[in-house]
């Protein structure tokens, strides 16, 4: 606290003195109240995401939290439906991101009323211009440390789409696959829920260990709760215009794709984008982040503050102004700097000066709002444009989809920004058969037959001599496809500054361990790019050699012809469902019949709103409507086997009452008959230190 100035009278210094001590009780036992615990507890450095002083947080930075105060990064649903399956030997180290229901509240909260929204008045006459031609900068963060950060170009208005759609990307059980031997995989910092995305949560059967892999707005964004400005659309599913039934190209791209950004209030050019990644994910991270604010805490340190400005106008009345400042300025020090930490005290502005700004924007919610901005032409000069592509139907057969330019590029002009996540191991994506016998009731796997790799690997780049792999996780990058003969575009290591550039020097025993990226690639285009034109790169010949061989050997798997997915049966309501007596639905489905059709039947209401079934005869009424005969059944496990019991007969039930799900690992990325090999890296851009695997000189 600052001296009190030696003329200072004594009454006024036995006065300060004594309105410290009631603000210090006041301070007490109302930040008691509101927030539990006043003892974080202890964090370690090297081992977690980055936060500065004030509470921000952001998933691209390591550092010691000792010192920081916590704010910061995404969503988390891990509440699974318990079926009759096996339960997998499952145990993520972490929750992934998801939105949770406090997240979902907000994000509508904040758009909310928008024309009386405080922060529209102050901004009333503070209007940015907007960048030249680009909508979307990767740049530095405005939060201290935190990396890289995404930047609104220009302004955006409510519920306007900032980002376009790109891809998800599907992990399937990755600790039971490598059999929970991996330390650190650094992806587990940015996936996202499996309940985040349609119809992912049905790939294993609703068990755990799916996440979804998120490139761009799922990445590359960070957050600051209170100042969460965008949020993301479902993405959408489907196999890219194949079929397993024709398509050697089936099972070699995800089916999540489209996931949008929108703007959940007004966005200034210039603008940090930040996104809500769910309280859950900070609240089970305490260790990392610590007492970090919630949505509630702002609430509280609002109404904390309103009555500090009632106490001090009393409390100061008096005072002389050439004083008052001073006074009030130690007050707040002592206030915002006791030996004690709360959520609430964590969410007020550290600044006196401050307090009245913050508070005339619309809360203690706003009070890093204004670090938020960066000047749009020091964005034009030190940022990247991310918008420089759209996605689209690639022109490239067997590819799915692709990106095209936004806008003219010339030569030798930035495509696309791509951060680096760094994988340590080839290894690491391997994924294994399943051993025959599970007396434990769990499925282990069989440590010596792998039998495919997760499709993440698809879009991940490699090198022969080592073993390490680079996913990038720029806005739409992942969607960039191979041309052997004519590439427009090339991949190099941006000019822009790294965050480790020393890795490359390095053995990558020495950096891989490293829980943040650091690297970044840049696609660079190698001639003149016309708008809507499609951007392709070499993959190298060892993929191109790899596809050729897969095309040849290729073969539709086993009943093929008759495969449906899940979500396409749902669709498809004019499509006959196949009887027990004209061979089942296959076993890459499960059929559910919904509740309400038992109702109609005369049945009693069950404990449940889907039961498993299966129809027995498709006839016409007398109307001429397609009426099924449904068995409703459910399976009994003894000690020595697996017994269907027949519970109950539906008579005349149309074909809407019908629910499909697929079985576990049925999805054609999830066959062994889908595709894969990493894309390639240059040899005269790999570093000579990374070659950890020595290979034939030919390849």
């Amino acid at each position: 606290m600052r001296g009190v100035p030696s003329s200072f009278p004594t009454g006024y210094n036995l006065l300060s003195w004594v309105l410290l001590s009631i603000s210090l009780g006041v301070i007490a036992s109302t930040s008691m109240a509101f927030s539990g615990p006043t003892t974080p507890p202890s964090s370690e450095s090297g081992n977690s995401q980055e936060c500065s002083a004030d509470g921000t947080c952001s998933r691209n930075t390591i550092m010691g939290m000792a010192d920081a105060a916590p704010t910061a990064p995404a969503h988390q649903h891990r509440h699974k439906q318990t079926q009759n399956h096996t339960t997998r030997e499952t145990g993520l180290k972490q929750a992934s991101k998801g939105t949770d229901a406090d997240a979902t509240d907000a994000n509508e909260k904040n758009g909310e009323d928008e024309q009386e929204d405080p922060l529209l008045r102050w901004l009333s006459d503070r209007a940015v211009p907007d960048a030249k031609s680009c909508g979307v900068f990767l740049a530095p963060s405005t939060i201290p440390g935190a990396g890289l950060g995404m930047f609104a170009g220009r302004a955006y208005k409510r519920h306007e789409v900032v980002t376009q759609g790109d891809v998800v990307i599907p992990l399937s059980e990755i600790d039971w696959h490598s059999g929970f031997e991996i330390e650190n995989f650094l992806w587990e910092e940015y996936t996202w829920s499996d309940s985040s995305f349609p119809h992912m949560t049905e790939e294993n059967g609703y068990q755990s260990g799916l996440q979804g892999c998120s490139p761009g707005i799922g990445a590359a964004i960070n957050c600051d709760l209170p100042l969460v400005n965008v949020v993301d659309t479902w993405s959408k599913i489907d196999e890219g215009g194949m079929h397993r039934s024709k398509d050697p190209g089936a099972g070699a791209i995800t089916p999540y794709h489209d996931r949008k950004s929108k703007a959940i209030r007004s966005i200034q050019a210039g603008e940090e984008l930040y996104i809500d990644y769910g309280e859950n994910y900070f609240e089970t991270r305490e260790y990392i982040y610590g007492l970090m604010p919630m949505h509630r805490h702002y609430a509280q340190a609002d109404e904390f503050v309103e009555g500090y400005f009632e106490f001090r106008e009393k409390a100061f009345q008096t005072v002389p102004k050439h004083l008052r400042n001073e006074l009030e300025a130690d007050l707040w020090d002592v206030i915002t700097n006791w030996g004690f930490e709360t959520r609430m005290l964590n969410a007020l502005p550290r600044n006196h000066s401050e307090l009245d700004e913050v508070m005339a924007m619309g809360g203690t919610q706003w009070r890093n709002y204004k670090r938020s901005i960066r000047d749009v032409a020091w964005l034009e000069e030190h940022g990247q444009c991310m918008d420089n592509i759209k996605p689209g139907k690639s022109t490239i057969s067997q590819a799915g989809r692709g990106v095209f330019a936004t806008r003219f590029i010339p030569k030798d002009g930035l495509v696309s920004p791509a951060p680096l996540i760094h994988i340590a191991d080839k290894k690491e994506l391997v994924m294994y058969d399943v051993l025959p016998e599970n007396e434990d009731g769990l499925i282990h796997r069989n440590a010596s037959r792998p039998i495919h790799h997760q499709l993440l690997l698809n879009y991940c780049f490699g090198h022969r001599n080592s073993t390490i792999l680079l996913s990038p996780y720029g806005l739409l990058s992942s969607l960039i496809n191979h041309s052997p003969d004519a590439p427009n575009t090339r991949i190099q290591w941006t000019k822009k500054e790294m965050r480790n550039p020393e890795w490359m020097e390095m053995h990558p025993d020495d950096w891989l361990e490293e829980s943040h990226s650091g690297l970044q690639f840049d696609f660079v285009a190698l001639r003149d790019i016309e708008a809507n034109e499609e951007i392709m790169i070499d993959y190298g010949p060892e993929w191109e050699a790899a596809w050729k061989d897969h095309v040849k050997n290729w073969k539709k798997p086993e009943g093929a012809d008759k495969y449906m997915v899940s979500y396409e049966m749902q669709k498809a309501l004019d499509a006959d469902v196949p009887t027990e007596d004209e061979g089942g639905i296959g076993d890459h489905l499960q059929v559910y019949c919904h509740d309400t059709f038992r109702l109609v039947n005369g049945l009693p209401e069950g404990d449940d709103d889907y039961h498993r079934c299966r129809p027995i005869k498709r006839y016409k009424s007398p109307k001429g409507e397609t009426l099924y005969l449904v068995e409703l059944y459910y399976v009994y496990d003894d000690e020595w086997q697996s017994s269907i019991v027949i519970s109950e007969l539906l008579f005349d039930v149309p074909r809407s009452i019908f629910h499909f799900e697929d079985t576990s690992y049925t999805r054609d990325h999830q066959r062994t008959f889908g595709f894969r090999h990493e894309m390639m890296i240059p040899d005269d851009m790999f570093p000579k230190a990374w070659m950890n695997r020595q290979t034939n000189a030919d390849g």
